[in-house]
């Protein structure tokens, strides 16, 4: 088995997002894909039952609504009937006053002032009441109002509802689920550098596996042919063997990921962190007389060889740069490429880029 340092890159991302929501056991993949099937599933019975208790919400609403409705329609009815009766009493009190005083003329100035005054004392009262009913409108109307407007809100914005009460009832699966899906993609990447990291590890122990390997340059590179500067390289595998140093950067695409990427693909990735890798191990900073076992009348260059790893789409692209391998072919070509150093080579550039990259 090869000698493997360092974790996946995207699955310490992964680890370190679901710590900060209270998961700090997980270590494995395996681990966290089936913390996400139970998560899923948590999540699912979770909602159903908050959606059920929202219709049931919903249903008792609509009934207490009704019920206060006709509560408070027979309520302003009685209060209007109570009140026209009222005024009716006086209007006919009124009449009675008009026909007297027609019948006595001795009593007819008396009856028009009486029944003047009567009108005047009718009309307060009916301006009273009219007031009366609007303030018993608004007093009695409150709660339908507030309750149709709960009941507007709960069918208006049912998953924002379901939502704030999943966070009540689990703040912590809900985070989870949350957070894995944000991740989605994270994850899926880390599922193709799994598979890549675990055929890596089947190979020889002369081999040497740098997982998540990363270097900073300060001051940064200045790469010529793109016309940018490099001020740090991520690459999910760096491999050593006696054939050399290989960058293995894994894609778990689809055929249409490959097909949307067309600012930033693979090849850049890849071809940009070899060329650091190969101004920093042939440089002035790394003494290659102290490397090689052998002395040379030429400087040697030390070549740095790109490969992407695929775990599911091969596109056809051609490039004399960058070796475009899947899985099950990766350790066939490392293993069949031609010697070039000695095992104490190997281990001493080993040692080398593990200590500049901190594994």
């Amino acid at each position: 088995m090869a000698q493997v340092y360092g974790q996946v890159e995207s699955l310490t991302r992964v680890l370190r997002g679901l710590a900060q929501v209270g998961h700090k056991g997980l270590t494995r993949l395996d681990q966290v894909l089936q913390l996400r099937t139970e998560v899923e599933e948590a999540y699912g019975l979770l909602e159903d039952q908050q959606y059920a208790l929202l219709d049931r919400e919903s249903i008792a609403l609509e009934e207490e609504v009704h019920q206060l409705q006709i509560v408070y329609e027979q309520a302003l009815a009685d209060r209007i009937k109570k009140q026209e009766a009222e005024i009716t009493e006086l209007d006919e009190q009124l009449i009675r006053l008009r026909t007297r005083g027609q019948e006595n003329l001795w009593l007819g100035l008396r009856t028009i002032l009486f029944a003047a005054l009567i009108n005047i004392y009718r009309n307060a009262r009916q301006d009273r009441f009219a007031r009366q009913r609007q303030s018993f409108k608004a007093r009695e109307e409150r709660p339908v109002r507030e309750l149709k407007s709960r009941l507007s809100y709960l069918k208006t914005y049912p998953e924002k509802v379901v939502h704030e009460r999943m966070l009540e009832a689990d703040e912590r699966l809900v985070q989870t689920k949350q957070l894995l899906d944000a991740m989605n993609s994270t994850l899926i990447g880390a599922v193709g550098e799994d598979r890549v990291y675990r055929e890596l590890m089947r190979l020889p122990d002369t081999y040497f596996v740098l997982n998540d390997f990363f270097v900073e340059f300060d001051p940064p590179l200045y790469q010529r042919s793109t016309g940018s500067y490099i001020r740090q390289v991520q690459v999910d595998h760096l491999v050593i063997s006696r054939a050399g140093v290989f960058l293995i950067e894994t894609k778990n695409w689809s055929k249409d990921s490959f097909d949307r990427a067309r600012s930033w693909t693979p090849e850049d990735q890849i071809q940009r962190a070899g060329y650091a890798l190969f101004i920093l191990l042939n440089g002035k900073g790394f003494f290659k007389w102290r490397f090689f076992d052998r002395r040379y009348w030429k400087p040697q260059k030390i070549r740095v060889r790109n490969v992407v790893a695929l775990t599911r789409h091969k596109p056809h692209t051609a490039n004399s740069l960058v070796q475009w391998k899947r899985v099950e072919e990766l350790n066939s070509y490392l293993l069949q490429r031609p010697e070039e150093w000695t095992q104490k080579e190997v281990q001493r550039m080993a040692k080398y880029l593990l200590k500049f990259s901190g594994l």
